[in-house]
């Protein structure tokens, strides 16, 4: 257990505030930016009825999930708005159902890319799955169990359950590890190693390894802090960190796609092949997957 002297949690009160609200800053940034980057993208995608649009909608979805958190968040901060037993418990009951659906919401994000590399391999679907319903469950069980609490004389405060906490950030590593195996999975697979370097299905991917092994560096990083009992104000920090670096990873998806089109657009023009008979063969092999992946 981490032990904090008197100066050490008074230090940490006065940094986590403004710290906090920097951080907080960047992913409102971050998610107003790709916002406006998203929405002709998202509506373009909905008149052609593309099955793509499911994927922006559901990367528009995060990022105004995260937007609306930002707000109450920042409203939540200050004491003379929570000066009542219904603003106390509304404010913060609100406050959970985004931090929850952020987090769920990644997690399908990164199991459906991941998903997508396994050739939508039903095993991995019943792995994902069960990974998926377990952080549901325990989100759920966290919406009840924590909270604000209102006392009379002392005003608003807060209550994070210990144990629906862990068991979350439980659940989010689980869906991390298996959408990284899912990613690496195709690494091991003998037909795709023999790909070009450069080949669509290879480029799907390294996105993917990437994306799922930072996912998976920040998540375990907020549960050791959780399970060493660090200070309250140093795991806040870290949540607004790891949600920061989610918030990333997830719109870096648009670019990502720029990136796939523009790898299937060089594998369908002839010149790029240079009558290679070899890079043809593959290239005839790879067909097939490469116009499912483009659109993921």
């Amino acid at each position: 257990m981490s032990n904090y002297t008197a100066t050490d949690v008074v230090t940490l009160e006065i940094v986590a505030a403004p710290l906090s609200f920097f951080l907080m800053g960047l992913c409102f940034e971050n998610c107003l930016i790709a916002l406006i980057d998203l929405a002709p993208r998202l509506f373009k995608r909905l008149q052609k009825r593309q099955e793509s649009a499911i994927m922006f909608g559901l990367i528009s979805f995060i990022n105004i999930d995260l937007i609306l958190y930002t707000i109450a968040v920042s409203v939540s901060w200050f004491p003379q708005y929570l000066t009542s037993y219904e603003a106390c418990i509304s404010v913060n009951f609100l406050l959970n159902i985004l931090w929850q659906l952020f987090f769920i919401s990644f997690d399908v994000f990164i199991l459906w890319k991941s998903f997508i590399v396994t050739d939508k391999n039903r095993v991995y679907l019943g792995f994902a799955l069960m990974a998926l319903l377990y952080r549901t469950i325990w989100g759920i069980l966290d919406l009840i169990w924590t909270g604000g609490r209102w006392d009379e004389a002392e005003g608003c405060g807060y209550f994070q359950d210990p144990l629906s906490t862990f068991q979350y950030i439980l659940g989010d590593a689980i869906c991390d590890v298996i959408a990284t195996i899912g990613a690496l999975s195709m690494f091991l697979k003998a037909e795709n190693r023999s790909l070009p370097f450069m080949s669509l299905w290879f480029q799907l991917a390294k996105e993917n390894v990437v994306r799922s092994v930072f996912t998976l560096i920040s998540c375990i990083t907020v549960m050791v802090l959780d399970v060493t009992n660090a200070d309250k104000n140093i795991l806040w920090i870290a949540f607004v960190v790891q949600s920061y670096v989610y918030i990333r990873l997830v719109n870096v998806e648009v670019h990502y796609k720029e990136a796939r089109n523009s790898v299937s657009s060089a594998s369908k023009n002839p010149s790029t092949v240079r009558s290679n008979p070899l890079q043809l063969l593959r290239s005839s092999g790879t067909k097939n997957r490469d116009s499912t992946t483009a659109s993921a």
